[in-house]
């Protein structure tokens, strides 16, 4: 199973929200600060998110635009948190067009590989 599969097992370590429309869930982020088990690329006053999933048969109704913005409003009113970074694939493009749209900017010097594979991930990055 692909870890961005494994929901149960990241919520047992981190913050993990979910969409419901209609009462089904149609969506999932991960949520991390510096230091905690998914902060990946989160530094010191930065929100990150990740692996955010929107359930295929919902995708381009806004349900993902729904979540950043909730996830923005979430950084912002949060204690010590300047900006939001995120993760994403390099072949999104349908992703990486939702984030320019909300003012993330690419920081390709933080763009990494997933440890013991070949999965390159991108870096964007928004100042609040």
């Amino acid at each position: 199973m692909q870890r961005i599969q494994q929901v149960a097992d990241r919520a047992a370590v981190a913050v993990i929200w979910v969409a419901e429309r209609q009462g089904a869930i149609v969506g999932s982020v991960t949520l991390a600060v510096a230091g905690e088990p998914y902060a990946d690329i989160a530094r010191p006053g930065e929100l990150e998110f990740r692996m955010l999933v929107v359930d295929p048969d919902v995708q381009r109704s806004g349900a993902g635009r729904a979540m950043v913005q909730a996830i923005i409003e979430h950084a912002r009113g949060m204690q010590g948190i300047d900006s939001v970074a995120l993760t994403t694939g390099v072949t999104w493009e349908s992703a990486h067009g939702l984030y320019r749209a909300f003012n993330f900017e690419r920081t390709p010097e933080r763009d990494w590989v997933v440890p013991d594979t070949d999965v390159k991930l991108l870096v964007y990055r928004m100042v609040l």
